[in-house]
């Protein structure tokens, strides 16, 4: 069980980078393309500073 958890865990991140700051610039062929409407772009970086304002202040004690 424990190897299915770790390789869906894996899966799971790798198939992120498609829809990150880097993967949305190859379309499904893998050509590099801006496929993102100008709207959806807008809306991505809204939430990724979100993410980044709500987590940005958690760090570890030394």
């Amino acid at each position: 069980a424990l190897n299915y958890g770790a390789i869906g865990t894996i899966l799971g991140h790798e198939l992120t980078h498609g829809f990150d700051n880097s993967g949305r610039m190859y379309d499904s062929d893998g050509n590099l393309r801006e496929w993102w409407t100008n709207n959806t772009i807008l809306e991505y970086e809204g939430r990724v500073k979100c993410f980044i304002d709500h987590y940005g202040e958690y760090y570890e004690k030394e």
